[in-house]
């Protein structure tokens, strides 16, 4: 290759190193650091629903409390996720990266504490508005960490850490319930576990530096000594950043409102059905298992979980950046549909636990194996940096806006339409979500500069878009 800067020849400039550097130890690094705060979001997530089971008798709470704290956290981190995605791109990645994590573990400890059924739902708020705050601060930076061969598998391996986390909620349940301690101090201290994977991410985060391509564009010199640091591999000021476009230019730029249209359509029509069934799951257990106890339920649920998502996630890692991140979306989305389908329209299937198990089983398969994952991907890979955390957090927070719908419609339409008509609806949810991917060219292989101006025909250069585009660097040792 022809020198065409001043400087040695092992030297690269900060997004020529990021985007050909091979798969080595510093993603391994980024992968850990943003993955660790999913796996807590995830565990404050799925705990309250075990939480509540013991809260409920102690205070003596309504259905409709019930209700509220089990769903505030949605809300919360539809906001948290909105406005700590734009200040992410006004402020930088790592401040709020750290911030997120020092919120998430006060206020899981908080929620522990909680004295009375107001505080609880205050704390779970914030809590929940950390959670949305982490969203697209965590994507993002593992995405402008990854090389371009292998972003769409950093990526998922980062996100597998959010089925751990999903995991570990009930399973810390089920050992806490199984302990025969007393069900005030269990429920508190399933709350309140939550802070020890977050001191752990809030201490991780505090020895990463900021985003190399976001500093790139303010810093050049600072982003190539804190890169060279951090990766071993030696980056070098060009003289020559990227541009950093102001969020107008980049909001008028082609094909931006698709893009925007594609990811925040798909996950929120996606949350509605994965949250929707991921919530009601007891309920869909009692519906073909009528005499299974709460610990029985619990159980089933998780093995469940475990049994289909897990093995979704060894493909998905190995696969998407083969197969493609915009196709693996629709096959998933398909896949459900599929599922959830043959559950709405056979009836041997919802009069047969072992079909049931089946049908709900590919299903959480083809979650993982799909929209799970490209969702989180997609959104953080097609657009510039400027606007790359402003729009993964418009992205993340309308999809918890899907979530809170499907948590609060589900069990309604359960009681109402029974497992057919509730299927339906999660179905064509999904195919709707499918019909929503085909917006945007798909971005596999391709730089994220090269792929900024999302809603152009593949076959045309990038134009004004978010930035102009760079080609793909031979991969750096």
């Amino acid at each position: 290759m022809t020198q065409t800067r001043s400087h040695p020849a092992d030297a690269r400039g900060v997004i020529d190193v990021l985007d050909g550097s091979r798969f080595q130890r510093f993603h391994y690094k980024a992968i850990f650091v943003s993955g660790a705060g999913f796996f807590t979001d995830a565990y404050d997530l799925t705990v309250i629903g075990t939480a509540l089971l013991l809260i409920k008798p102690e205070w003596g709470l309504t259905t409709g409390q019930v209700a509220l704290v089990g769903s505030t956290a949605l809300i919360a981190s539809a906001i948290g996720a909105v406005l700590c995605g734009r200040l992410s791109d006004v402020l930088g990645r790592k401040r709020m990266y750290g911030l997120a994590a020092l919120v998430m573990t006060l206020a899981a400890i908080a929620s522990g504490l909680s004295p009375n059924f107001m505080w609880l739902l205050i704390f779970r708020f914030i809590l929940g508005f950390a959670i949305g705050g982490d969203y697209p601060v965590s994507g993002v930076m593992m995405t402008e960490f990854a090389n371009v061969a292998n972003r769409g598998r950093m990526v998922a391996m980062m996100f597998f850490s959010y089925v751990l986390g999903s995991i570990a909620g009930p399973a810390v349940g089920l050992v806490l319930l199984a302990s025969g301690l007393d069900h005030s101090l269990t429920w508190r201290l399933l709350l309140g576990l939550g802070a020890v994977p977050s001191l752990l991410v809030l201490y991780a985060r505090t020895k990463t530096p900021e985003s190399p391509r976001f500093l790139a564009e303010i810093d050049e010199e600072r982003a190539a000594a804190d890169l060279t640091t951090f990766s071993g591999t030696r980056a070098v000021a060009t003289g020559t950043p990227p541009i950093r476009q102001t969020m107008w230019q980049c909001l008028i730029a082609p094909g931006v409102w698709r893009a925007v249209l594609m990811t925040a359509g798909v996950w929120f029509l996606f949350d509605i059905a994965y949250y929707g069934n991921t919530i009601s799951a007891p309920l869909l257990v009692k519906s073909v298992a009528p005499h299974a106890s709460a610990i029985e339920t619990v159980a089933v649920n998780l093995v469940l979980y475990a049994a289909f998502t897990v093995p979704a996630f060894v493909v998905t890692i190995w696969a998407i950046d083969k197969i493609g991140h915009i196709r693996l979306q629709v096959v998933g989305l398909v896949g459900m549909a599929a599922g959830l389908g043959a559950i709405a329209l056979v009836p041997a299937v919802r009069n047969s636990v072992g079909l049931f198990i089946a049908a709900y089983g590919l299903s959480s398969f083809f979650v993982w194996f799909g929209p799970g994952v490209a969702t989180m991907l997609l959104s953080a890979e097609l657009f510039a940096t400027s606007i790359r955390a402003t729009a993964h957090g418009f992205a993340a927070g309308t999809a918890k806006l899907g979530a809170f719908v499907g948590a609060v419609s589900f069990p309604p339409m359960l009681a109402a339409w029974g497992l057919q008509g509730t299927e339906l609806v999660a179905a064509a949810c999904c195919l709707g979500a499918a019909a929503l991917s085909f917006l945007v060219p798909e971005p596999r292989g391709r730089s994220l500069d090269e792929i900024a101006s999302t809603g152009r025909d593949e076959r045309r250069p990038a134009t004004a878009g978010l930035a102009p585009p760079r080609p793909a660097a031979p991969a750096v040792p």
